[in-house]
């Protein structure tokens, strides 16, 4: 699988989204989720370059990636059990309920993605010299591009929780009032 066509999935759900029963765009949602899931890695990784990441701190680093990675498949394999669930009980067609579904899952497949290409950057440049020796800058790049993909799945995984929180109330019909997402109530 080319990993771009996982980031490329996540990509659409920020141009193409709904978020609510009523099938209405939120448009002020998305902005501010591209924002926080590209702009954020990207100005850790800018202000992190010239620093570098402490060996200590990358051992840390690759064991909490792991760790979520781990954490996230699980949160797919409950969605992946949710839209085989959703095909057998509701009739085709594509609503709310169903986007908001396949729209955490593009998510949480970019951030298993971002956590799977980062941790063996962060392994590999640990086993680089240390940063004084001439090879600095190879060791930078791959700590800054890890911080990146880690952090790109930390806020991804975080933003994806408020999103498993309305699928599971509009997918189960709980109480609206437990939906987080649902402004009427």
């Amino acid at each position: 699988m080319f990993v771009a066509n996982v980031y490329r999935a996540q990509w659409k759900t920020f141009r193409h989204s709904w978020l609510d029963d009523e099938e209405t765009p939120r448009h002020w949602v998305m902005p501010i989720r591209f924002a926080c899931t590209y702009g954020l890695p990207i100005l850790a990784a800018v202000l992190n370059f010239h620093q570098g990441i402490p060996r200590q701190s990358a051992g840390a680093i690759v064991t909490a990636a792991g760790a979520i990675t781990i954490g996230l498949f699980v949160f797919f394999w409950q969605l992946s059990i949710w839209r085989q669930s959703y095909n057998r009980t509701k009739p085709r067609g594509y609503d709310a309920d169903i986007w908001l579904l396949d729209g955490t899952t593009a998510h949480i497949l970019a951030a298993i993605t971002s956590g799977i290409l980062a941790i063996p950057m962060l392994l590999v440049s640990m086993m680089l010299p240390t940063p004084e020796h001439a090879w600095w800058w190879i060791t930078h790049t791959l700590q800054a591009t890890a911080l990146a993909l880690t952090a790109h799945m930390f806020v991804t995984a975080l933003y994806s929780l408020s999103d498993l929180s309305a699928l599971y109330t509009q997918l189960n019909k709980a109480n609206p009032i437990l939906d987080g997402n649902n402004r009427t109530c």
